[in-house]
């Protein structure tokens, strides 16, 4: 699911903006620009500030943990705003042009492995434009975010154990000693591998910052034993991933798996 692209209206007779970006996709740490497209409407309208936030649809509280559906309803979070324009007049009928490039966040969740969108995450970039009378309007604009190449190895290994990629999730809350700062944390969940008949599922979870990843392995939705890896960029493309999951595997097989 993605947002759906709605125009923001200000006031009767005011201003409209439209987001107009010059492309739907990047990866964390990266950006994404374009353009606020502003409309003039029948009156002069002075706005204190347009900014550009790039939101998340977050579960909400007691909605599961489990995300086999990737369903579930969800509110947008700002994780990154970026001011494009400080003390805005637009005149009546008049269409004004404002560009941006909106830095994206390397705790950010990510929607695309591989080509393929991450069922249950929904991202996009969302128009404010703020006046000191407190109007305020927005738009949002569904956009993509691509694995890093730490994340892509790390969820093809668990999928070539032969755990299938069911859903992913950003869910409320911290997951304990990581770098995690965002109020939510993401989840991406496996189903139970074919070469396996006694395992169940696995939940994967990683939090990025510009040094590194936390990653924690688990069950998904059972209680126990976990994996945690912490390793800076440099040296992730040595991990053994595999080896991970075999030892969650292992550490959990006499806990009936």
């Amino acid at each position: 699911m993605a947002f759906e692209k709605l125009p923001a209206v200000v006031g009767t007779g005011g201003a409209r903006v439209d987001l107009v970006i010059h492309q739907d996709t990047a990866c964390p740490g990266g950006s994404l620009g374009g353009f606020l497209r502003l409309h003039g409407g029948r009156v002069r309208r002075e706005f204190s500030r347009a900014l550009v936030e790039l939101v998340v649809g977050v579960r909400g509280p007691g909605d599961g943990r489990d995300g086999v559906d990737g369903g579930g309803a969800t509110e947008p979070v700002p994780v990154h705003r970026t001011v494009v324009r400080e003390g805005l007049v637009v005149p009546p009928v008049r269409v004004v042009d404002l560009p941006f490039t909106a830095g994206v966040p390397f705790e950010a969740p990510i929607s695309v492995l591989g080509g393929r969108h991450l069922p249950g995450v929904r991202l996009g970039l969302r128009a404010r434009l703020e006046s000191d009378e407190g109007g305020a309007a927005t738009a949002v604009t569904p956009v993509g975010l691509r694995a890093l190449p730490v994340q892509q190895r790390l969820l093809c290994a668990v999928e070539r154990l032969g755990f299938p990629l069911r859903s992913a999730a950003c869910v409320p809350g911290q997951l304990p000693t990581t770098r995690q700062r965002l109020p939510f944390r993401q989840e991406v969940h496996f189903g139970p591998s074919s070469r396996r008949p006694r395992a169940t599922g696995l939940r994967v979870m990683f939090v990025t910052d510009e040094r590194g990843v936390d990653v924690v392995l688990e069950r998904d939705g059972h209680d126990g034993p976990s994996v945690r890896v912490s390793t800076p960029f440099a040296e992730a493309p040595a991990v053994d991933w595999r080896a991970h999951v075999e030892g969650l595997l292992g550490m959990t097989s006499d806990r009936d798996l």
